[in-house]
């Protein structure tokens, strides 16, 4: 026979139960989850894990583009400034190359070319936001190339190793480029000279030095020998801008290419990030309709619990007996 005592401990279990599937469903009506605890689903919670640690690495990955983006379109911008400087140059060249204006003319192209070497220098120099030399490589702490007080010589004197940033799983992408490469390096086809060696070997700096000290040897009383002299420095000169100019045009090809490759990984990141949000979502994401469901059965079983509970008070074991 049940006693009164052990209908009303299974009737107050009854209720706790009820409660607490009452309440669990409320949790989930209010976050919108279907699993809350681990417990509520454990392959759906597994499976969710992993995909919040893929979502984590898709946005590390668009943190680390963005940041070669940003590097890459600087370095790009103060290239096509490059370009237009070594342009300038190129018209000074070739407008100083004419034998029949005035030593006093020549030294006025070649005061020129000196403050356009200064413009290219600093160029070549350039800092980033945070102070670093974005031409050094990993030296980012020095400047890339130094003038020589007292000869003019500009060296360089930056790392000799690009870096570079893993911008997805696979790829590992150069987010800065070298100075020695980009001021004294030579293009895949360069202008030669008579001697069938490329022109401007010594970058872009000597070439000027070359030329500035061309345009400073006095002419007006000069030899035959000493104009040809000076047409040969010109044309070599001209010649070694020609390939600095090409080279640079390359190098900003490449960093545009770059930049596209980004847009694309960008977009192929943006796809990743939408596939596994919504595979996280059917993980553990809660239907609505079924959530407000589920909410009202259990209210509706909790009300008929305590119902049930406050009836059997009225009740006592006499009653029963009756």
């Amino acid at each position: 026979m049940i006693s009164t005592s052990m209908m009303y401990q299974m009737q107050s279990n009854s209720i706790g139960s009820a409660n607490e599937k009452w309440l669990t469903s409320g949790l989930k009506l209010s976050t919108m989850k279907r699993v809350v605890n681990p417990s509520d689903d454990a392959l759906a919670a597994s499976q969710a894990v992993r995909i919040k640690q893929s979502l984590g690495l898709g946005e590390q990955y668009q943190t680390a583009r963005n940041f070669a983006n940003s590097n890459i379109a600087l370095s790009e911008n103060v290239i096509q400034n490059v370009n237009g400087v070594l342009a300038e140059i190129k018209v000074t060249i070739v407008n100083a190359g004419n034998t029949t204006i005035s030593d006093e003319d020549r030294l006025t192209l070649s005061s020129q070319l000196e403050g356009l070497k200064e413009e290219l220098l600093g160029l070549a120099n350039t800092r980033d936001g945070l102070g670093n030399f974005i031409f050094s490589g990993f030296k980012t702490d020095i400047p890339p190339f130094v003038k020589d007080d007292v000869t003019g010589v500009v060296t360089y004197q930056g790392g000799d190793t690009a870096m570079t940033q893993k911008v997805n799983p696979t790829r590992e992408l150069a987010v800065s480029y070298l100075g020695s490469d980009i001021f004294e390096g030579l293009p895949a086809n360069p202008v030669l000279e008579p001697d069938d060696t490329p022109s401007g070997m010594g970058g872009v700096f000597d070439t000027l030095d070359k030329a500035i000290a061309a345009l400073k040897v006095p002419l007006d009383s000069g030899t035959q020998a000493d104009r040809d002299a000076f047409t040969a420095a010109m044309d070599s000169a001209n010649r070694g801008i020609q390939n600095a100019s090409s080279n640079a045009s390359r190098v900003q090809t490449d960093m545009g290419l770059s930049m596209r490759e980004l847009t694309n990984l960008d977009d192929l990141g943006a796809q990743e990030n939408l596939n596994g949000q919504e595979r996280l979502s059917d993980m553990v994401d809660l239907d609505p309709v079924k959530g407000i469901s589920e909410y009202m059965l259990n209210l509706n079983s909790l009300q008929a619990s305590y119902q049930t509970f406050m009836d059997m008070k009225g009740l006592s074991l006499f009653n029963l007996a009756r």
